[in-house]
């Protein structure tokens, strides 16, 4: 039986499970158990229901003695090529019925940042840095971008770059593939700010309070760069 992603996600438990799927390669139930201080019990139901959704993925671990094999679980990539484009059309349509004077830039970015804030849940604890910058890698490979996490490159040509020259992303993520890379290279404006916007609402639904998100559109003929800057303080459990 299917379970709908925002059902399975109904959980704050399986909230924190799918956190720590994304922040691992691979991990086990007893890994997760642990890490989530609840019965190995509970850790199964709740894996099942992530499973039914298509929001994870098992595979046996390899063995060589007898017995049931430990299942490895990893966070699924969808297919989006088809199922982004309602999503992106809904938030540049979003953004043209803005009847501000700003840039279209400007209103696509509102829009995408809206789009989250709307479609997404909020973490239901605080997190670290060093689990911030993971869940947004492994929502950004959700959206079928193919993020390469590297050290943080923000430069002062970063659009978005916030009021103060100095602060320095604390990631980069080098963005190999785009779902939209047809439209995005035709309309750069408006399509890849509202990818800055929803970078920027899934930062506000991580609780990332202070962080700052950049995006340079193909800053190489086939990827584009995001850069995060977070508060000292996120740094700091980084």
């Amino acid at each position: 039986m299917t379970t709908s992603p925002h059902a399975a996600l109904a959980s704050p438990q399986r909230q924190r499970l799918l956190w720590a799927i994304r922040s691992s390669a691979a991990t086990t139930a007893a890994m997760l158990a642990t890490g989530a201080g609840l019965p190995l019990s509970t850790v199964r139901f709740h894996l099942g229901e992530l499973l039914a959704a298509g929001l994870i993925d098992a595979v046996p671990a390899p063995t060589t003695g007898r017995g049931r094999p430990v299942l490895r679980y990893s966070a699924r990539t969808p297919e989006v090529a088809d199922a982004g484009y309602p999503m992106l059309a809904g938030i540049l349509a979003d953004a043209l019925a803005d009847p501000s004077p700003a840039p279209v830039a400007a209103k696509a970015a509102d829009a995408g940042r809206r789009w989250a804030h709307r479609s997404l849940p909020a973490t239901p604890s605080a997190l670290s840095g060093e689990q911030i910058t993971a869940s947004v890698a492994g929502f950004f490979t959700e959206l079928g971008f193919e993020p390469e996490p590297g050290p943080g490159q923000a430069g002062p040509d970063q659009a978005g770059s916030g009021k103060d020259p100095a602060r320095r992303a604390a990631t980069s993520l080098r963005l190999h593939a785009c779902p939209f890379a047809g439209l995005a290279r035709r309309d750069p404006g408006a399509v890849c700010s509202a990818h800055l916007g929803i970078l920027r609402g899934y930062l506000d639904q991580l609780g990332a309070a202070g962080a700052e998100a950049t995006l340079v559109p193909w800053d190489t003929p086939t990827t584009c760069l995001a850069g995060i800057a977070l508060a000292p303080a996120a740094v700091a459990a980084h």
